[in-house]
């Protein structure tokens, strides 16, 4: 496995209520969720970045773990370190 580039993303996520049925006449509604996620990067696409908080990289048993895969849209900042 090539060593793989770490990267610094914020971004926006969709928020939703609790589970179950809610009074729509008092609905505010609710505000996108600030997300900020740095790990390494697994992919990108021209829609998406796909990032793991870690990673094995022995030969013949190569593993990520913590993947996300984020919308290019959704995102407000990239860097990588």
């Amino acid at each position: 496995m090539k060593k793989p580039k770490i990267v610094y993303i914020e971004w926006v996520d969709s928020s939703s209520p609790s589970n179950g049925w809610h009074r729509m006449e008092n609905w505010s509604g609710l505000q996108f969720l600030h997300v900020i996620s740095a790990g390494a990067l697994i992919k990108k696409t021209k829609s998406t970045i796909v990032v793991a908080a870690a990673l094995i990289t022995d030969k013949g048993n190569e593993q990520a773990s913590g993947v996300v895969t984020i919308p290019r849209v959704a995102i407000q900042k990239m860097k990588y370190l």
